[in-house]
């Protein structure tokens, strides 16, 4: 419906299929959790090999994090758990595929962008849940939002500028429209 609107403004909206959108998910959970434990464990925050300033008042306080393990976030935990056995059963390998599957993600949706201005989905591609009960455990919450972040996450990968914008309710809670652009074309 939210494409309609847009074609009711003049602009052409057609249906179209990027296949390669289906691996982001699987891309975005490899490179975040062997990167997220490499930066902020091991690395306690510093990137190597970046030109510019980098915080040593925060690489020194993410350095105590590994103090207390317990004050993480079960999310985080399972993040640094998993990063740290991908890191030492296959030294690097993993996160390296996914790097190097990330440029196939890229050129599938650059060459869409070539076609189109931009790309529209949901955001989420179900009605949104309801936001967890103050009481709910970790693990219930982690449960409720699990896949919330099917359709975003890709853009993460490939970098691509995207945006949601509310454009609907879905049994009282709200829609979004995802706007992707090509790169520098915000």
């Amino acid at each position: 419906e939210a494409g309609e609107v847009f074609q009711q403004l003049g602009a052409i909206v057609e249906e179209v299929s990027v296949p390669d959108h289906l691996m982001g998910p699987n891309l975005y959970t490899t490179i975040k959790n062997e990167g997220a434990y490499c930066q902020m464990f091991d690395r306690n925050g510093s990137v190597a090999g970046k030109k510019g300033f980098q915080s040593t008042s925060c690489i020194k306080a993410m350095a105590r994090w590994k103090q207390y393990p317990d004050r993480l976030t079960t999310y985080s935990r399972i993040t640094l758990l998993s990063g740290s056995w991908t890191q030492k059963h296959t030294g690097g390998v993993l996160y390296g595929k996914g790097q190097n599957l990330s440029r196939r993600l890229i050129s599938s949706y650059d060459e869409k962008l070539k076609e189109y201005d931009i790309l529209l989905l949901p955001t989420i591609p179900f009605c949104a849940p309801k936001l967890p009960l103050a009481d709910s455990t970790e693990v219930e919450c982690m449960k409720q939002l699990t896949g919330i972040i099917v359709n975003t996450c890709p853009f993460n990968v490939s970098g691509h500028p995207a945006m949601s914008i509310p454009c609907g309710t879905c049994e009282g809670l709200p829609i979004g429209m995802m706007m992707v652009s090509s790169y520098n074309n915000e």
